[in-house]
C-alpha cells in the first residue's frame, strides 16, 4: 500500500475511534472521614501507644529533660484516656474499632521495637523524634479525618477543645527538645518533618510529613 493510502487508512481509523481524549488522572489519595465510633478507638489507640512507649522508655533516657517529657506523656495521655472514657460513658456512643486504630497500634509496636535496641543519648533523640512523628500524625488524623465529621456534640467538644490542644502542646514540646539534638543527628528532612502536616502531606508517601506507612495505608484512599 502506498504511503498516501496508509495515511488515509490511519486517519479513517482515528476518526472511527472518536475525538482524542486525554487519560483521566486519578485524584491523589485523601484522608478518609473518621466518624464518632471510629474516632473513639483512634484516640484510644493514640493514648495507649503514648503511655506504653513513654512508660517503657523513660527509665532508659539519659537527659533529665527527655525523661521528664516521657513521664509527662505517660501521665497526660493517661489523663486523656480517663477524660475520653467519661465522655463515652455519658453519651449514647458505641466505639467501633477499624483499620486505622489497628494500624496505630501496629506502628507503635514497630517503633517501640526500634527504640529497644538504641542506647545512650541516641535513645533520647530517637524517642523524641518518634514523639514528633507520632503527635504530628495524630494531629493530621484529628484535623483531616475527625474535624467536621463528628456528630456527637460532647465528643466533638472533647476532640477539639481538649484532645487536639494536648496533641499540639505535646508536638511543640517534642520539637523544642529534639532541636537540641538535631545539630549532631544526621536525620534527613529534619526541618520539614518537624512542621505540622497539611492534609495533602498526610497521604503523600513522598512528603517528609506523611503518616507512617501502616497508618497511611489504612487511613488514606
Amino acid at each position: 500500500m502506498s504511503p498516501i493510502k496508509l495515511a488515509a487508512a490511519a486517519a479513517l481509523a482515528i476518526a472511527a475511534c472518536g475525538p482524542y481524549a486525554p487519560a483521566e488522572v486519578p485524584p491523589p489519595p485523601a484522608l478518609q472521614p473518621i466518624g464518632d465510633a471510629q474516632a473513639i478507638e483512634v484516640m484510644r489507640a493514640i493514648d495507649d501507644a503514648e503511655v506504653s512507649m513513654s512508660d517503657e522508655v523513660a527509665g532508659r533516657l539519659i537527659d533529665a529533660v527527655s525523661r521528664s517529657y516521657a513521664l509527662d506523656m505517660a501521665r497526660e495521655h493517661a489523663q486523656l484516656q480517663v477524660q475520653l472514657g467519661q465522655v463515652v460513658e455519658s453519651e449514647p456512643l458505641v466505639p467501633a474499632g477499624d483499620g486505622v486504630s489497628s494500624a496505630i497500634v501496629a506502628q507503635a509496636t514497630l517503633d517501640l521495637a526500634d527504640l529497644r535496641v538504641v542506647e545512650g543519648r541516641a535513645l533520647d533523640f530517637s524517642y523524641l523524634y518518634t514523639q514528633v512523628q507520632m503527635h504530628r500524625s495524630a494531629l493530621a488524623l484529628v484535623d483531616c479525618g475527625m474535624s467536621g465529621h463528628l456528630n456527637n456534640a460532647a465528643l466533638e467538644a472533647f476532640v477539639l477543645g481538649t484532645f487536639r490542644p494536648a496533641l499540639a502542646d505535646h508536638f511543640a514540646r517534642a520539637v523544642a527538645i529534639t532541636d537540641v539534638y538535631a545539630a549532631s543527628a544526621s536525620t534527613p528532612n529534619y526541618v520539614e518533618a518537624t512542621r505540622i502536616a497539611s492534609c495533602a502531606d498526610a497521604c503523600d508517601p513522598f512528603s517528609p510529613r506523611t503518616l507512617p506507612a501502616l497508618v497511611r495505608r489504612a487511613a488514606c484512599r
